[in-house]
């Protein structure tokens, strides 16, 4: 490993990987979407969390914690229009 090499990082990025390789799998598992948002938010990837958590919403629209999910997540990345 080369210095300053964030070893979080890889395994941050791994961890997206599988997640998407699980949802292509399980497409309609609002669990996996979810999870996928979250490390993709940490990751920096903002506008894609947020499609992820969309998704899970036109899954399941009867779960309101999902839309707070997605409000936050826009309060998060200053998208007060959203």
């Amino acid at each position: 490993m080369r210095r300053g090499d964030d070893p979080r990082a890889g395994a941050a990025s791994r961890g997206i990987t599988s997640l998407i390789a699980a949802r292509d799998f399980i497409p309609a598992d609002v669990r996996i979407r979810k999870a996928l948002a979250q490390q993709l938010f940490g990751a920096g990837r903002g506008k894609e969390a947020a499609t992820e958590m969309v998704a899970a919403i036109n899954i399941n629209p009867a779960d309101a914690s999902l839309k707070i999910d997605l409000a936050d997540l826009h309060e998060r990345l200053g998208n007060f229009t959203e």
